[in-house]
């Protein structure tokens, strides 16, 4: 009789398990982002497209921006020095 408990135990527990990984979705991997034709932002350090408006040529360098705002910044810690 105890053999019979822990077969339907372990046969409950497998087809619990089965049932469990059909009805909940399964963790991703997350989504990777192709940053070929992409610059970091030096201030916040998102990606954004080379052909943004929000750009900047600091000493023959090129800085690229995600935002006015971001810009700005760059600009007021450069003034500083």
């Amino acid at each position: 009789m105890m053999i019979k408990l822990v077969i339907f135990i372990v046969a409950a527990l497998v087809l619990y398990g089965l049932i469990r990984n059909k009805l909940l979705p399964s963790k991703k991997e997350p989504e990777q982002i192709d940053t070929t034709n992409m610059e970091r932002d030096p201030i916040c350090n998102t990606y954004v497209p080379e052909d943004t408006p929000h750009r900047l040529k600091y000493y023959d360098k090129m800085y690229f921006f995600c935002s006015q705002t971001c810009m700005d910044k760059f600009k007021a810690e450069k003034a500083k020095g």
